[in-house]
């Protein structure tokens, strides 16, 4: 900051001491002094905030941060004091051209781009809109504003910077950066115009609608990079990109992965495709190279990469079996999500993509028969989804060898179905058959074998047979505690079985032992 405050002063002596002076002596708490003083550093923050002058801006802004954080801190002595009314006034020469824009903007919001001075002083405020010029085309204007402390709160946010003025009698009120007013009434008093203003929230109520809409979409949370995004959403491509470059050049803590895929937002709005994926695949590696993995933030790099190669053209047709893959793998989300109708859906249109690539039989038509059966079994729909699964597992046993683990997953699905309907015969036939290839397949104890010795001992409960099923589920309850903590549900519930199928045992044979 300090180098451009001297670049823009040139050889002007004066400012150079105020620059000196500032670099030997500059606070957070000075910032409103200084703002205040007739010096290089209200003409240059004014100057870059008036023409949006990025690089400027960027230099600057740790100075116009602690200006607005000052100006809060001092906004908040007058909400603590009892005033609810403060009437302020500025006094202006507009151009003919902007004075009838403002008229045509009477009755709607207006905001500023900088701070705005303003005075407590009507004749103060009167003298400097009356003051004599040569020029014949400009309107003399004199602003009126009303500000409702108490209805404004911190919504607004402006102070009483006299104590910090070198000028007190002008009892200057300055507004922060980007204040609105309505303007309420536009009115001819002779050679002055009269500009009854209202300060409001309500500009700003839009502004935090985007912020608060912008962090629930992308859970961002950096203020400068949003900034930034707010830049490039109100379509100054240019701006933005000057304020990402600068920013990767001294990023000062900010978050560089998203840094760079908001600079390829910004290439993308412009149509410039080559840099914007550059931008996304060095966004997208420093994502995945961490650890753990930003998996989620990395899907909206590559979803804005699809949607480049969309605009490129460079995608597949409808039913590729790419995009079989792709629509499995949704179904496999949404069903996790228990959003089961959806999941359907999606399950049945790569099942429909499978088939007309591959003909009758095939590894992935298999799966994907085996994830709708899956879904139909959690509707209760079991005819319909034992259907699917008995096509699932006569695909895999013609293409696998018959030990196959995935052979065994079709089995253990079946098994279920089976017990759902109450056949316990059958359920119990294919459990067994799974659980042979799952001992096989597991040299060692492994939760697959566990779960299998599980569904067993569930139907010999169900056919009475108590002795063998707590075998059963004392080698299941022995497996599953080597892969999970006591507290695991599985664990909870193989427990409550042993309990009660003992139980169950112990009645019977003292009912038997009676009887005898």
């Amino acid at each position: 900051m300090i180098d451009a405050c001297r670049l823009y002063c040139g050889g002007n002596s004066k400012e150079l001491k105020f620059i000196d002076e500032f670099d030997r002596t500059y606070r957070s708490v000075d910032a409103i002094r200084w703002y205040s003083k007739q010096c290089f550093v209200y003409k240059i923050v004014s100057k870059a905030l008036r023409c949006e002058d990025i690089n400027q801006l960027h230099l600057l802004r740790f100075f116009i941060g602690d200006l607005s954080e000052s100006l809060a801190r001092e906004h908040k002595k007058i909400l603590f004091s009892n005033q609810k009314l403060l009437n302020v006034y500025r006094g202006v020469k507009l151009s003919n051209d902007e004075f009838n824009k403002l008229k045509e903007a009477n009755g709607k919001l207006i905001s500023t781009n900088s701070y705005f001075s303003t005075s407590q002083c009507r004749l103060q405020a009167l003298a400097l809109a009356k003051k004599p010029t040569k020029r014949d085309d400009l309107s003399y204007v004199l602003f009126e504003i009303e500000c409702n402390i108490e209805e404004l709160g911190e919504n607004v946010i402006f102070a009483d910077i006299t104590n910090f003025s070198e000028y007190p009698q002008e009892k200057e009120v300055l507004f922060d950066l980007g204040t609105s007013f309505r303007i309420e009434n536009i009115i001819n008093e002779k050679q002055l115009w009269v500009v009854k203003l209202k300060a409001t929230n309500e500009g700003r109520n839009i502004v935090q609608y985007y912020v608060e809409e912008t962090r629930r979409e992308t859970e961002e949370k950096s203020v400068i990079i949003m900034f930034g995004r707010l830049l490039c959403d109100m379509v100054q491509y240019q701006k933005a990109e000057l304020y990402f470059e600068q920013i990767l050049i001294d990023p000062n803590g900010e978050d560089i992965a998203w840094i760079e895929h908001n600079l390829g937002r910004v290439f993308q709005s412009k149509g410039d495709w080559k840099k914007a994926r550059e931008c996304y695949n060095r966004a997208y590696h420093r994502m995945i190279k961490v650890n753990p993995p930003r998996t989620k933030d990395s899907a909206y790099v590559l979803n804005n990469i699809g949607s480049i190669l969309h605009d490129q053209e460079k995608y597949y047709s409808s039913n590729h079996i790419y995009i079989a893959r792709s629509l499995n793998n949704i179904g496999n989300i949404l069903t996790d999500q228990e959003n089961f109708d959806q999941a359907l859906d999606f399950h049945r249109q790569a099942l429909e993509i499978r088939k007309n690539y591959y003909g009758d039989d095939h590894i992935d038509i298999a799966q994907s028969l085996n994830n709708i059966g899956t879904i139909l079994r959690s509707h209760g729909e079991y005819a319909q989804a034992l259907e699917y699964h008995l096509q699932a597992l006569a695909i895999r046993e013609k293409l696998y060898p018959p030990d196959h683990i995935d052979i065994a997953q079709s089995l253990n699905d079946i098994g279920n179905i089976f017990s759902d309907l109450e056949n316990y015969e059958e359920a119990l036939n294919f459990h067994q058959r799974a659980l042979k290839i799952r001992e096989k397949f597991y040299s060692n104890s492994h939760i697959d074998v566990a779960q299998s010795l599980a569904n067993i001992s569930i139907i010999l409960n169900k056919q009475n047979k108590y002795d063998k099923a707590l075998d059963f589920q004392r080698r299941a309850l022995a497996m599953k505690e080597q892969h999970c903590t006591n507290e695991n549900l599985d664990v909870v519930d193989i427990s409550n079985n042993i309990h009660d199928s003992q139980r169950t045992y112990d009645s019977r044979k003292h009912a038997a032992c009676t009887i005898l």
